[in-house]
């Protein structure tokens, strides 16, 4: 008999199926400004929109905010990014996430 996690067993149903429910596209602004709510029309227009984006010839230009950057960072701050968080900087954070609360 399983006794550990029963208790939340239906929270996490509950969790879970709401979630579900509000993770559903249930209109869509298309091309031409009008909205639909038409699953039919909703599927073909994001098919449509997905292959324009992964197509070798793009109708609509690329955002240039999306442009590669011609500054890479240096070795130095690339490591530093990679690098283990110290104890000292773990306990900092920690408290500064607690404070938030």
């Amino acid at each position: 008999m399983i006794k550990v996690g029963d208790m939340n067993t239906k929270y996490f149903h509950i969790r879970a199926t709401n979630m579900k429910r509000n993770n559903r596209i249930r209109a869509l602004q298309l091309e031409d400004g009008s909205w639909t709510s038409d699953h039919r029309k909703i599927s073909s227009s994001l098919t449509k929109h997905f292959l324009n984006i992964f197509s070798e010839e793009r109708s609509t230009p690329i955002d240039p905010s999306f442009t590669i950057s011609t500054n890479p960072i240096s070795d130095d701050e690339n490591e530093a990014h990679g690098a283990v968080p110290s104890p000292e900087e773990i306990e900092q954070t920690l408290k500064q996430s607690l404070l938030r609360r």
